[in-house]
């Protein structure tokens, strides 16, 4: 099951990159790409987290292609507008 979700962020993007890779390395995750675009794939709360992100101005677009089916999109998004600043 796939889903969008567009965050808006005010922290430096390169700040938020590096925390992502280092959060995605406790899940055997990874991301590939920088900053402003790449995919990722991450291992957690069970279920496999797979897609892609792209920085558009001060918004990051990011595309879920697979994620547990019982987590819904907008629980991700609560998530992700935690700690994303």
């Amino acid at each position: 099951m796939s889903c969008e979700i567009n965050i808006n962020y005010t922290t430096d993007i390169n700040q938020l990159h590096k925390m992502a890779v280092v959060e995605a390395s406790y899940y055997d995750g990874y991301f590939k790409g920088n900053a402003y675009s790449g995919e990722f794939n991450i291992l957690a709360l069970g279920g496999l987290f797979n897609g892609t992100y792209e920085v558009e101005g001060k918004t990051i677009n990011v595309k879920f292609f697979k994620k547990p089916i019982f987590i819904p999109c907008k629980m991700i998004e609560v998530f992700l507008t935690s700690y994303i600043k």
